[in-house]
């Protein structure tokens, strides 16, 4: 442990995207139990502020606006240069950091190392070079061993304020009534990281006629047709809540759900900080890239295939043209990882 240099200031830039902003928050946690008397400060996009705006390890969280330019960029770089940041940790890694960091005229920087040599060769060769199977999360706490950081054991951090949780309790309660509730969420930026919606469709009557569950659909608005599709399928045992809540607003709800089934997707994480077991659906990537769900009861289901993995965020298309990786995934494969984590009081019949 580094006993001789305490920052005052401690600015950590993580632009996007949703996974990659909730694995910033052990690192936030272990600096503030090791540097209580810092000031530290997160710099990223504003559509992720949600994630970080309760967090009591936080005192400030900066936003950068979407889809910024360069021009905008550079400018908040000179913005924060008068605030005199002692460390800057960069753990975005990006062009975009980059400018910030130097408008800023940062004195000390670390930076998380990307692997983006051993990205490339498990894509293009199929073989996995990579250290070991830490995680990003810890990726990203490694990159501040100069500063004595020292992993505390505990999962990622999504904090809501207790308002919110009670509204969104209630909002559950008036359309699903009681009972337990899974938490599907079919939906992915990529469409290669999608799940075929008729297997949730399936995988929805199948839970319902074995399980003693309500099924809820989470996710953006532009999800919502997915939702409407698996909850036709069940009837009134689920409600399709895909646009219906923000980010913290989605977050609250994880907390009254049993289980979470989802795709590789920003959903998992959220569950991941919210202590919910997951249901992990992995198509185009691969748990060696670091982003799976960390600290929680979980399984993931996969299909080995000598394409995977093609890609670290999925695309609009196969590019083999067969989509195995996703449609070769059945309902019984996931199924029955949900029978091997589901928790206590769920009802299981003839399993």
């Amino acid at each position: 442990m580094n006993t001789n240099y305490t920052p005052s200031q401690i600015l950590i830039i993580r632009l996007s995207s949703l996974g990659d902003v909730l694995f910033t928050t052990p690192l936030i946690r272990v600096l503030k139990q090791q540097y209580p008397q810092s000031q530290i400060h997160v710099l990223t996009s504003t559509r992720y502020k949600e994630l970080l705006q309760n967090n009591p390890h936080l005192n400030k969280v900066i936003t950068l606006e979407n889809n910024s330019g360069l021009s905008q960029t550079w400018s908040k770089g000179r913005q924060l240069r008068s605030d005199k940041y002692n460390v800057v940790i960069d753990l975005h890694g990006s062009l975009r950091s980059l400018l910030i960091r130097r408008a800023m005229k940062a004195f000390r920087v670390l930076t998380l190392r990307k692997f983006r040599l051993h990205r490339a060769i498990l894509i293009l060769c199929k073989r996995n070079l990579y250290p070991d199977d830490h995680g990003m999360a810890l990726w990203m706490m490694d990159a501040t061993k100069s500063l004595g950081i020292e992993d505390d054991g505990d999962g990622l951090d999504l904090f809501v304020n207790p308002e919110i949780e009670v509204q969104v309790k209630n909002r559950l309660t008036s359309e699903m009534g009681q009972g337990n509730i899974i938490a599907f969420a079919p939906g992915a930026r990529h469409t290669t990281k999608r799940w075929l919606i008729e297997h949730w469709c399936d995988l929805a009557k199948t839970l319902i006629s074995q399980s003693d569950v309500n099924i809820l659909v989470l996710g953006s608005a532009d999800e919502k047709s997915l939702g409407d599709e698996i909850i036709g399928a069940i009837g009134n045992r689920g409600w399709n809540a895909a646009g219906e809540f923000n980010l913290e607003e989605t977050a609250a709800a994880l907390n009254y759900c049993q289980l979470v089934i989802s795709n590789d997707s920003g959903i998992m994480h959220i569950a991941a900080a919210r202590k919910v077991p997951v249901v992990g659906i992995f198509g185009p990537t691969v748990r060696a890239f670091g982003f799976y769900p960390f600290r929680v009861p979980f399984r993931i289901v996969e299909k080995s295939l000598p394409c995977r993995p093609c890609s670290t965020k999925g695309s609009s298309l196969c590019p083999l043209g067969h989509f195995r990786c996703m449609r070769d995934i059945t309902v019984d494969q996931v199924f029955q990882a949900y029978v091997d984590i589901a928790p206590p009081g769920i009802l299981i019949r003839n399993s």
